[in-house]
């Protein structure tokens, strides 16, 4: 197919307006989507056929290796030049400065759903992240667990709840903050967690409209994502090896977590609590951090 590059552009004469790096890599992507549903196929699903976008859903452009050239020492602070071949240059704010030993492999240009145009650079270099402690040295009070929420977007371990992101605001902090470097990332299955009773372990069955956790058999009673949390924290130490015995650990997090949920005063179109309205319970497993991890 990339052969054939050459004599489809001199069939469709716009498409001399395109590098031709842009070009193969286009291919390349027909390519892999094919090869995905051959594989799914003979794993006997059935797949249909690749189906044709329509121009104006096509929204990307991926520079591999060549046509383009990256300036970041333009005398500005978080602002960078990006040169693309046949296209021309794109003044960027970007939300972290390039590895000073970084090698550059490609460079995506995407329009967002949003209209918003964004540059992905992407890089291979050495990257001197900070070791992971050891699980014996791993303290309890140092962990958090995480549940993804209906009525909260999130809701830790800690007893602090978050509201869905605001993409305009949020997006670009989050994204800084990927990675929680130093640090074990240890997702555990999402069945039973809700159900699951975090401090005796019996399961009572909840419809989604019920909200609070009120265990038949031990009498805790908490909110149900926040039960949901600290079950995935626990579920997160005993997989890392951090506990041996877990009698009692689900207990002893449900009685150690004395956090209070502040009310989400001028929220009438969203029963979410905001950051600032949570008393914090005193634990840094969270400070200053993305919450995207289950336990560290």
């Amino acid at each position: 197919m990339q052969n054939k590059l050459p004599e489809w552009k001199r069939e469709w004469t716009e498409w001399k307006g395109v590098y031709s790096k842009c070009l193969q890599m286009a291919v390349r992507r027909i390519k892999r989507s094919e090869t995905v549903l051959d594989s799914l196929q003979e794993r006997g699903f059935n797949v249909g056929r690749l189906n044709w976008k329509a121009p104006r859903e096509y929204r990307s452009i991926r520079y591999n290796q060549s046509g383009f050239d990256v300036d970041s020492n333009t005398g500005r602070t978080g602002h960078a030049i990006v040169n693309l071949s046949k296209i021309g240059d794109f003044h960027l704010d970007y939300h972290r400065p390039l590895p000073n030993s970084a090698d550059i492999n490609e460079v995506i240009l995407k329009k967002q759903k949003t209209g918003n145009w964004t540059v992905s650079i992407v890089v291979e270099y050495d990257a001197n992240y900070p070791d992971k402690p050891t699980v014996e040295d791993i303290d309890v009070a140092d962990t958090v667990g995480i549940d993804l929420g209906i009525t909260k977007f999130i809701h830790d371990s800690d007893g602090r709840a978050f509201r869905p992101l605001d993409e305009n605001t949020d997006r670009e902090r989050i994204e800084t903050r990927q990675g929680k470097n130093g640090c074990h990332v240890i997702l555990v299955p999402p069945e039973g967690t809700t159900k699951r009773c975090v401090k005796c372990g019996v399961e009572s069955d909840k419809p989604l409209w019920v909200r609070k956790h009120s265990c038949p058999s031990c009498g805790f009673e908490t909110d149900r994502d926040q039960n949901a949390a600290l079950e995935v924290q626990r579920l997160g130490l005993v997989e890392l090896g951090v506990v041996e015995d877990v009698s009692g650990l689900g207990q002893e997090l449900a009685e150690s977590t004395p956090a209070e949920t502040g009310t989400a005063a001028g929220l009438c179109h969203r029963d979410v609590v905001p950051a600032s309205t949570v008393v914090d319970t005193g634990s840094p497993s969270l400070n200053e951090r993305t919450a995207v991890a289950v336990s560290e």
